[in-house]
Order: C-alpha cells, then structure tokens, then sequence
C-alpha cells in the first residue's frame, strides 16, 4: 500500500513539472504620473512667521517641509542669548492637515493652505483668541 501512494505521488509531480511554465508576474507600486503631480497641492516649500512667546517678544518660525517627508523647524527667540533651536524630523500629510514628528518633542499639527500655514493645537483645532493670527506662517517659497 505504501509503494502504491508514493508512485501515485511521483506521477502527481511529474504532471505538474510537465505543465506550462508561466512567468511569475510582479506588480510594481504605481507610481504618480506628472498630471496626478499637478493635482497634488503643493505645501513643499519654507513657512515664516513670528510666533507668540512669554519670554521675549515673539519667536520667528521657520518650517520647512521637504519633498522626501521630512521637515526643519527653525525658532529664533528673539533678544534672547543662546535662544536658536533647530528640530528636524518626518511629516505626513493628510487631506490638508500636516502632522509633523519631532523625536523626543511629540507631534505638532498644521493646517495647509494654498499660500500659508495655521498651525493647531493638540486637537488638530484652530488656536483661538487674540492672538489666533500670530500662529499662521506665510508660505515664502
């Protein structure tokens, strides 16, 4: 009985060897054309503000969002010694709210419009009160 299940599963073998190779097909990620491109907004670019502070006048802000997903967040407290602090990190993109990561900080959100960015709260929900303005950056470049 054991010889009979063995040759029965060599002859098995042996049609599917003998079968019609076919060629292993790979599908690649689908990659944007230029006018998918076109439709895209487009937040890459450098963000400047000047930001509300406590300890001095105001922080001039600068936000970079890189084409490749990372970022430069650049503050500048203004009149203050030693008051430079560069972040780096990665930003996604969702319909038009950036969440920006920066390791060890948190993550910090922002609105995208066509020539500015709002920065939000933890909420993802517009700052409010007298100084809601101050926390949006004019897109410079």
């Amino acid at each position: 009985m054991n010889k009979k299940i063995w040759i029965l599963v060599l002859a098995v073998c042996s049609l599917a060897a003998c079968g019609k190779d076919q060629p292993e097909v790979l599908y690649e990620e689908e990659l944007p054309t230029a006018q998918q491109n076109a439709e895209m907004p487009n937040y890459v670019g450098v963000y400047e503000g000047l930001l509300p502070a406590a300890s001095s006048p105001g922080i001039q802000t600068s936000i970079t969002l890189n084409e490749d997903g990372t970022f430069v967040w650049r503050s500048e407290y203004i009149g203050e010694q030693d008051g430079v602090f560069t972040d780096k990190g990665l930003y996604t993109v969702t319909g038009n709210i950036a969440a920006l990561d920066i390791p060890g900080e948190g993550v910090h959100y922002a609105q995208l419009e066509d020539s500015h960015m709002r920065l939000l709260d933890q909420d993802k929900a517009a700052i409010t009160g007298a100084l809601a303005d101050m926390y949006v950056l004019g897109k410079v470049r």
